[in-house]
């Protein structure tokens, strides 16, 4: 972790040895478009939105999270496996691209206690649970153990693989982060705060069509 100035740190390629490896699997990219001064409101400066298309792009994820190690340590069953949903949107720092997290959810207790004494990210534990059936979908929700945040969503490839298109890969091939140390949150939190809400709709995530189930979701941060 590289401290920067202002009050962000960047996780950045090659700023040192890994210390974490995990898998993700099972997981959605749905991304909404916002405006500029939307995507400026949930940025804290010195960052600056990372825009495409001259909009920017808010996005939730969920997904399975598993084989959680430390590095030169074996995963440990049933710490290193567990769901997560994260909100982001995407932020450069003096023109280096990183993802900014808005909030993400996880059902690992540890992993949250973790993710935030260590990096300062803003993990909440939560209720989840991650369902597949037979034809492929995943029946996905999550509630906010603390608060009133709920997902919920029905997705699954509906396509087959092909290139990613340039917003495709925007969005998805990030190799870095930013954090903010949790003692300069709080102020800016409370100016950001929004409440996002989206109808049902077609979404693609690397090469393939997800569809989301028809309804509603909602996410405070």
């Amino acid at each position: 972790m590289n401290a920067m100035p202002g009050v962000l740190d960047g996780h950045l390629p090659g700023s040192g040895p890994w210390i974490l490896g995990m898998r993700w699997s099972d997981l959605l990219f749905a991304h909404w478009r916002i405006t500029p001064d939307e995507a400026r409101a949930l940025i804290p400066p010195p960052l600056e939105p990372h825009l495409f298309d001259g909009s920017g792009w808010l996005g939730v994820v969920p997904f399975l999270m598993s084989r959680v190690r430390p590095r030169l340590l074996p995963p440990v069953p049933p710490i290193s496996r567990f769901p997560e949903l994260n909100v982001r949107t995407y932020a450069t720092y003096q023109g280096r691209p990183g993802v900014w997290f808005l909030s993400l959810d996880a059902a690992g207790t540890i992993a949250c206690k973790v993710g935030r004494a260590a990096a300062g990210l803003p993990y909440h534990h939560a209720a989840m649970t991650m369902t597949p059936d037979p034809d492929g979908w995943i029946d996905y929700r999550s509630e906010r153990r603390i608060g009133t945040a709920v997902f919920e969503g029905r997705y699954r490839p509906s396509g087959p693989v092909r290139p990613p298109s340039d917003l495709e890969r925007f969005l998805t091939e990030r190799d870095g982060l930013w954090a903010m140390p949790r003692r300069d949150r709080p102020e800016w939190l409370r100016r950001a705060r929004r409440l996002w809400r989206a109808s049902h709709r077609v979404l693609r995530w690397r090469g393939r069509n997800s569809g989301i189930r028809a309804g509603s979701w909602q996410h405070r941060l």
